[in-house]
This record gives structure tokens, C-alpha cells and sequence, in this order.
């Protein structure tokens, strides 16, 4: 699923995602060590998000589960 660049702004304005990495470090926060500078930062729900998540119900199921993609050409099995 494609996030359009407003509603990713929407989320972090709302503090319901954010750009973390698998330690939880928010993309731009102070990482004074330069730990967290190698780790890939990807969109997140953050803890509000996940409670507002588990408050509306949980995720819900996609009623049509689509297409599966199609293999790589530079996958070996094919």
C-alpha cells in the first residue's frame, strides 16, 4: 500500500507513526553515540499508534487478498 506524503505528516503530527528504526529510535531524535545512524528508519506505528489501532477494533482483514506478485526474472527457481 502506497502512504501519500500528507497522510504520513498527518500520522507523525498525531504521534501515531514515525519514521523508527528496529530499536525505536525516531528518525531526527538526538542519537548523541551515532548508534542508530546505520539502521534503516522505516514508517512505524508508534505505541499511540498501536493503542488506537487495538481501540478501533484491530487491523481489519482486506476483504479481496489480491494477486500474488510475479516471480523475479533473477529468481533462481525460475
Amino acid at each position: 500500500m502506497l502512504v501519500k506524503e500528507a497522510d504520513v505528516r498527518a500520522l507523525e503530527e498525531l504521534g501515531l507513526a514515525g519514521f523508527l528504526d528496529s530499536c525505536g529510535h525516531l528518525l531526527g531524535a538526538a542519537d548523541p553515540a551515532g548508534e542508530h545512524r546505520g539502521h534503516p528508519h522505516l514508517l512505524r506505528l508508534t505505541a499511540s499508534g498501536r493503542s488506537a489501532v487495538d481501540t478501533a477494533g484491530g487491523p481489519l482483514r482486506a476483504e479481496d487478498p489480491g494477486r500474488p506478485f510475479p516471480p523475479l526474472t533473477s529468481d533462481p527457481k525460475t
